[in-house]
């Protein structure tokens, strides 16, 4: 009888555990600079390692705006799904802390289809404000992902840094199935991951684009950059744009691999 309880207690606890990395905390981010947007902070998904050893921001693709609510507590998609698991012992190393980035509205394309709103002041001083208000929260190396359209937004932020002088808030780059047009022309030393699926059928997003945007930053960037394909998944009947092999759908654990070997890798 008291090894079943014994049993029973270490069951709970296995179940606790488990539950505590499942969920996140939504966090209300204030702009660090005045802007003339009616939004005066930006809304963050964090999902908190028990011992960090970096910490993932991602930018989502599409319009940008996700419509986080500081009642929730998760984010089905499965892309989120898959970042979540670098956070989660039971699932990766659960060494990296993840932060989903929520635009407050959304930034539709210009006439001719390019996200060219992912460029602006606003945006990127947004995201400015939550890397280095997570660089204070957390203490830990900061990765800036971008995924899709969301690569415009990283590529962009990197001009934006180095035109405000501030090239060493990041410690490295991560752009995954990268928007066709995001693109870098200065010399730069931020160790960077290119990811794209082999299989992707965006046409928008072609994995042509990811191979020239990996050789146009292996030219440039003075430190690492590594170019991965993933192979695993399956498609599925909707946009091939925001569904499928461009979401990374049943590659979950190939691309959480791929990325916490990235951030942890020295």
């Amino acid at each position: 009888m008291k090894n079943i309880r014994k049993l029973i207690y270490l069951i709970t606890l296995l179940i606790s555990s488990h539950t505590t990395q499942s969920y996140a905390e939504v966090i209300n981010v204030p702009l660090a600079v005045p802007s003339s947007s009616e939004f005066a902070s930006t809304l963050t998904m964090f999902w908190q390692a028990a011992s960090p050893k970096a910490t993932l921001i991602l930018i989502p693709g599409g319009a940008g705006h996700i419509g986080l609510r500081a009642d929730m507590n998760d984010l089905k998609g499965q892309y989120y799904q898959t970042l979540k698991r670098l956070s989660d012992k039971e699932l990766t190393k659960g060494l990296i802390n993840v932060i989903i980035f929520d635009n407050p509205y959304d930034l539709p394309p210009n006439p001719s289809g390019y996200p060219s709103l992912r460029a602006s002041e606003d945006h990127l001083a947004r995201i400015a404000s939550v890397v280095e208000f997570y660089k204070k929260k957390t203490g830990s190396p900061i990765f800036l992902m971008g995924h899709s359209n969301g690569a415009v937004s990283v590529t962009e932020f990197l001009r934006y840094s180095a035109a405000h002088n501030q090239n060493n808030v990041i410690n490295g780059l991560i752009l995954s199935s990268s928007r066709n047009g995001a693109h870098l022309d200065d010399p730069f030393k931020i160790k960077t991951l290119v990811a794209h699926h082999e299989k992707d059928g965006c046409a928008i997003s072609t994995t042509e684009n990811s191979e020239n945007l990996y050789t146009t930053i292996k030219g440039l960037n003075k430190s690492a950059t590594v170019f991965k394909n993933l192979t695993t998944g399956e498609a599925e009947s909707g946009n091939p744009c925001s569904s499928g092999f461009h979401m990374y759908n049943g590659a979950g654990t190939e691309a959480a691999k791929i990325i916490e070997d990235f951030i942890l890798s020295k």
